[in-house]
């Protein structure tokens, strides 16, 4: 990771609208637009991290991965009698078996008062009612909490050189709120996943 200023106007940087549809120019004249455009205020932070955090997964891992799939198989064959179920638990388990061995992206991110850009992605300010802090290990990640009531959590990991500045940003446009990790979390960093 380089010690560059991670504040810039994004003059060069690919953006996404608001409604994340490109946009059309009438005129014929006008050469295409290739990418859409957002027009970011001078004082945006830009960043880029790991999409999520990559775990080291022993053999054991792997073996545990398997029996428990394979005792899965095994009780939707001959106790639940369902072929169908059975191979789903396979292909699931090869899914996460894939997943877990390709190593995350490197994402860019960009935070501004109007949004919050993740890769090609544009997520407004006002779709959001609050924001909160996660530590997983030894790096913290924001959660913008969506207005829906049914929609999750947009996560963004913060390297250290970034993290106060990202959160003065979000504290001036959004309340602070205590993230507590659920079920769901807490299983997925127990196991790895």
């Amino acid at each position: 990771m380089d010690n560059t200023d991670p504040v810039s106007t994004l003059s060069e940087e690919p953006v996404t609208n608001q409604t994340g549809v490109e946009d059309q120019q009438p005129d014929p004249a006008s050469k295409a637009v290739s990418e859409p455009e957002v027009a970011f205020a001078p004082g945006a932070i830009s960043w880029s991290a790991a999409e999520y955090i990559e775990h080291d997964r022993s053999r054991r891992w792997y073996l545990m991965l398997v029996v428990g799939a394979s005792v899965l198989a095994l009780v939707a064959i001959f106790l639940l009698k369902d072929w169908i179920f059975a191979v789903l638990i396979v292909v699931m388990s090869a899914v996460v078996v894939m997943f877990a061995k390709r190593p995350p992206r490197e994402i860019n991110y960009t935070l501004t008062q109007e949004g919050l850009l993740i890769g090609q992605k544009f997520f407004a300010m006002d779709s959001f009612r609050s924001f909160g802090l996660v530590k997983e290990g030894a790096i913290w990640n924001v959660r913008l909490i969506s207005n829906k009531r049914f929609v999750p959590p947009v996560t963004a990991y913060l390297p250290d050189d970034v993290g106060e500045k990202v959160v003065d940003v979000l504290g001036a446009l959004l309340p602070l709120e205590d993230i507590e990790p659920d079920m769901v979390d807490r299983l997925v960093n127990r196991s790895k996943i």
